[in-house]
């Protein structure tokens, strides 16, 4: 009988051990092959054979972010590292090219933003049920200012120049 280890962490003493049990218990034409067994590793433990349009618009998104809020160059998707630190978090993604990030995914979330805040500044402009005398009209922009967190920014104002609106605007300002 013979034993064959390899890569195995068991001492010599052990093997010898190991080597006299099992001759006195086996037949002598039988073999044991003891094998290190391969650790599974991210890659192939990974099932990242495909990309759906959703994870591709969501990861697309967060790669905006990554612009938008930390302000990095566009041309951080064209470095070697980067695109090497992506391929590891999912084989499967492309990143988008520079161009492709300028001139179509920042334009459709400026349009994303620019709707939502057309529709809170909608929601904002009502009618108003007191008086259009300057001191309502100067409570009413106070009001809204503050809601905003922007009274304290505000350094010009338009207005169509009647004495109520200018009134109130210099009560606003003062």
């Amino acid at each position: 009988m013979s034993i064959r280890l390899q890569k195995s962490p068991i001492s010599s003493l052990s093997a010898r051990i190991l080597q006299q049990d099992l001759s006195t218990s086996m037949n002598t034409n039988q073999s044991i092959k003891v094998t290190q067994k391969k650790q599974t590793s991210l890659t192939t433990f990974s099932t990242f054979n495909k990309i759906t349009n959703r994870s591709k618009e969501v990861i697309d998104e967060k790669l905006l972010m990554l612009f938008v809020k930390d302000l990095q160059p566009f041309s951080i998707v064209e470095d070697c590292g980067f695109k090497n630190f992506i391929h590891a978090l999912n084989p499967a993604y492309q990143l988008p090219s520079r161009q492709t990030i300028s001139r179509t995914l920042l334009p459709a979330l400026y349009e994303e933003c620019l709707c939502d805040t057309r529709e809170i500044v909608k929601s904002e402009c009502s009618g108003s049920d007191s008086s259009h005398k300057a001191e309502d009209i100067a409570s009413e922009l106070l009001r809204i200012t503050k809601e905003w967190d922007i009274h304290n920014k505000i350094s010009l104002a338009v207005s169509d120049n009647a004495s109520t609106m200018l009134k109130a605007i210099q009560q606003l300002i003062t």
